[in-house]
């Protein structure tokens, strides 16, 4: 974003403007943001009548708010410039604007629209033949592909490939060159953070040593000058050159002009100085640059800071969770407080930002933050205070958004308020004793100084272990753990093409449908297959604490009962089918548990908050099988419309949707008042979104994604009432893994008001999907848990369908609800249990 500002100071020039520009430099430096912005709002009433400076006086405030954080308010304001700029057809003021633009939506992870504006800058660069702005598109999109994920590098290869050509026909005493080289460099380290070994990574390191060493120092200003040896140094200490880094950091730090540039230097040589063993100096410079952005109010440089310097301490200390009291007292203060300073600003910044999907972008550096402190507490035998960590950064966005809902309504707040105050405190047993005998919460970490999970186990279910909570450490590498994940999806995959299923899946147009009488259980081959990668699963999760948790055990209750299993995982463990996974005797763990899944304990006791008593007479709605649109694309589904209607015979009062009668308003409007709520339809996980009847009758308006498409943000914004939804949809527990699990149509029912949704991690076959959702019902009706009727119905279905494919889709996420008595009666009697 530094960058912004040299685009804007060659537009100010350009329109004579300097007048404006000039005096605000000086308050900058001093950290006067408050007093730059109230300037600029100043000058921005004052030349209202001046298109173009109002253009550039809202960029420049735009990048204001963008170093405070006030993403949502930058954007704004971009958006408000690039207006003004598009009136007055001024290109190069049109490219600075969408650069800052792109980078604010970069910061939010919204990589489509970061892209979107980076390749418009390319275009209207290349219309005006301005070899520069396009190099700058050229290295912005290969940050926006380098940022997204592995499978993206080679686009970033291709677009850095683009900005080369432009810089070897750039005159190498210019501006320019030095500005298009440092842009080339930076995108390559950025590159080689994410490749995919170190040859790979070390190729691009070099590349981008040879990039800038073709500037002339003389030619350029001493500011560029001190970029290019930050870079420099950067690249250095990427290669383990601590030396040549070192040299690099002191030579940028002498030539810094900008406060801003000296944070940077500073915060470099911190990390310098702790891998050559210089402890002092490495929390000396590391204090300085804490505090330079600090006075600056660039917060996120502040996070940065405070979350590298972290790690570069233990990494020089050789830091190893599982060899205890490791660390000094004294290095431990000064670590969490690092550490703590960047896990209040992820917070805040999550509470202060309005849109769910900006406050999720920050779930990952905060859970990130969190896991060191977790490493620290558990090295320090700490297991209480780890737990609590853990649990901080868990689904605050979503939490967030539930308490905003019921800003009026004083009672549900006071239910949400107590259930909050006592998942903060020591009697956090307590929340989770009310569902299960037995809770395992993961905490899977996968960064610089550990891969594995720290694991807690809580009993509640018996007199010898209540309220005993236990600690495990379990290494494990993330390539081993991703691999059995992916093995176990490329064997659905294949399932599925072997046995030509009918799905409902709305990503996969092209099926051969075959008759249902055609579908056999599965071949005992397959069955092995998918058995032997279950086990695998179940020997990285659940062997390692088989004896502490009791996973094996008989397999009733004295009573007779089932026994509960909770388990609270995170990251890609939200795609392990955990009532599928198969034990040490070869039986399937929804043999002996009932199982449910919750993100946080907190969710789970904000979920339970949520209970309180509604109409008596419990609504049900159920969609099956809408007609959606020729041009969709999407086969017919006459498995889903009989399970909808075999749901609907066993509830006298449930309201049936199937075929036209499924129109999108008409579902959207029935949904809240609904109690409980069943979709049987095509849905589709990677742009999340059920596909209904269209609204529109028009043949050519009728396929608009927006009249039959019932998107997550669609969910999100409802109100509902229900206590359970059921997504009987292909994929529907899928989506994009955040710090707070995965975003996708369960999470948004969530946000909307749901307490538990039943979802399905894979593509659905229609014959046996219809049997396990009958029985599912039946066992519901009766009176059972929904985690217990699930049981139940999985242990039907198998008697016909062998393949854990057929049936172990499904999973419970969120509280174990009933339908007979959906509000607990606790609850009804104001009885509280703890």
């Amino acid at each position: 974003m530094e960058l912004m500002e040299d685009l804007l100071s060659h537009v100010f020039q350009d329109i004579d403007a300097n007048h404006l520009h000039e005096p605000t430099v000086q308050f900058y430096e001093e950290g006067c943001t408050s007093t730059i912005s109230r300037k600029y709002e100043r000058l921005l009433r004052s030349y209202s009548n001046s298109p173009m400076l109002e253009s550039v006086l809202l960029c420049k405030l735009a990048r204001i708010d963008f170093m405070a954080t006030e993403y949502e308010l930058s954007l704004d304001r971009f958006e408000s410039a690039l207006d003004k700029a598009r009136d007055l057809k001024h290109s190069q003021l049109e490219c600075s604007i969408l650069y800052g633009f792109g980078n604010c939506y970069l910061q939010l992870k919204r990589y489509k629209d970061a892209i979107q504006k980076f390749q418009i800058m390319g275009e209207i660069a290349s219309r005006n033949d301005d070899q520069f702005y396009q190099a700058v598109s050229h290295c912005s999109l290969a940050k926006s592909y380098a940022s997204q994920n592995e499978t993206e590098l080679e686009k970033a290869s291709h677009q850095i490939e683009h900005c080369v050509k432009i810089l070897k026909g750039t005159p190498k005493n210019s501006e320019h060159f030095s500005t298009i080289s440092l842009l080339c460099a930076q995108v390559r380290l950025h590159v080689a953070k994410s490749a995919i070994n170190r040859t790979a990574a070390e190729r691009q390191l070099h590349l981008a040593k040879q990039d800038l060493l073709q500037s002339q120092m003389d030619s350029i200003t001493v500011g560029k000058q001190a970029a290019i040896w930050l870079c420099l140094a950067q690249i250095h200490l990427a290669l383990c050159d601590h030396v040549t880094a070192l040299q690099n950091g002191i030579q940028a730090a002498d030539n810094a002009v900008s406060n801003t540039m000296k944070g940077d230097c500073f915060a470099l040589l911190s990390i310098i100085y702790f891998r050559l063993g210089c402890r002092d100096l490495g929390f000396r410079c590391a204090d300085l640059a804490v505090e330079i952005f600090k006075m600056l109010n660039y917060q996120m440089k502040m996070f940065d800071v405070n979350l590298n310097i972290s790690y570069a301490f233990l990494e020089f200390k050789e830091f190893d969770v599982t060899h205890r009291y490791q660390l000094e007292a004294e290095d431990v203060s000064k670590i969490t407080g690092y550490l703590q300073g960047a896990t209040v600003f992820a917070k805040s910044l999550q509470i202060r930002l309005s849109s769910d999907k900006h406050k999720l972008a920050f779930s990952e550096q905060s859970r990130e933050a969190s896991e060191i402190l977790q490493m620290i507490h558990i090295n320090r035998d700490e297991a209480d205070e780890a737990l609590f960590c853990a649990e901080s950064t868990r689904s605050n966005s979503l939490i967030s958004w539930i308490e905003t809902r019921f800003e009026d309504d004083p009672a549900k707040r006071q239910i949400l308020k107590f259930f909050a105050v006592s998942v903060s405190t020591l009697g956090m047993m307590k929340v989770i004793e009310e569902v299960c005998d037995t809770g395992i919460m993961y905490s899977y970490i996968s960064n610089r100084l550990f891969n594995g999970f720290i694991v807690w186990i809580f009993h509640t279910g018996d007199n010898e272990k209540r309220n005993n909570i236990l600690t495990k450490v379990i290494p494990c590498s993330y390539h081993k753990l991703q691999s059995t994940i992916k093995m176990l999806q490329m064997t659905i995959a294949s399932k599925s093409r072997e046995i030509g299923i009918v799905g409902r899946d709305a990503f996969v147009r092209d099926r051969n449908a075959l008759k249902e009488d055609d579908i056999e259980g599965g071949s005992e081959h397959s069955l092995q297959g998918s058995c032997a990668i279950l086990r695998e699963l179940y020997t990285i999760l659940l062997e390692p604490i088989e004896k502490e948790a009791r996973i094996i055990r008989e397999e009733h209750k004295s009573n007779g009962a089932m026994w509960r299993l909770l388990i609270i995982p995170n990251s890609e463990l939200f795609l392990v089918p955990f009532p599928a996974l198969v034990n040490s005797w070869g039986q399937y763990l929804c043999r002996i548990w009932k199982v449910s899944v919750v993100s946080s304990l907190k969710l789970l006791s904000h979920l339970r908050g949520l209970a309180l008593k509604e109409d008596s007479q419990k609504t049900f709605l159920v969609i099956g099988n809408p007609l959606t649109p020729t041009g969709a694309g999407l086969c017919f589904l006459p498995g889903a419309e009989r399970e909808a209607k075999n749901v609907a015979a066993l509830f006298p009062h449930a309201k049936l949707l199937v075929g036209k009668m499924a129109r999108k308003n008409i579902v959207m409007e029935q949904m809240k008042d609904a109690q409980v709520i069943h979709f049987a339809c095509h849905g589709c996980w990677t742009e999340s979104y059920l596909a209904l009847a269209s609204n529109s009758d028009d043949l050519e308006e009728c396929a608009q994604p927006k009249h039959y498409r019932l998107t997550a943000d669609e969910i999100a914004h409802l109100t509902l009432k229900a206590g359970l939804v059921v997504l009987s949809a292909c994929n529907s527990g899928r989506g994009r893994v955040t710090g707070e699990g995965i975003d996708g149509l369960a999470r948004a029912f969530f946000l909307a008001g749901a307490r538990a949704v039943l979802v399905a991690l894979w593509q659905l076959p229609d014959a046996a999907t219809v049997s396990i959702m009958t029985s599912f019902y039946s066992n519901f009706k009766s009176g059972q848990s929904a985690s217990s009727a699930l049981r139940q119905a999985m242990e039907d279905c198998q008697q016909d369908f062998k393949d854990p494919f057929y049936w172990a889709a499904f999973y419970l996420m969120g509280d174990d609800v009933y339908y007979s008595n959906a509000v607990p009666e606790w609850l009804l009697l104001g009885h509280f249990p703890y």
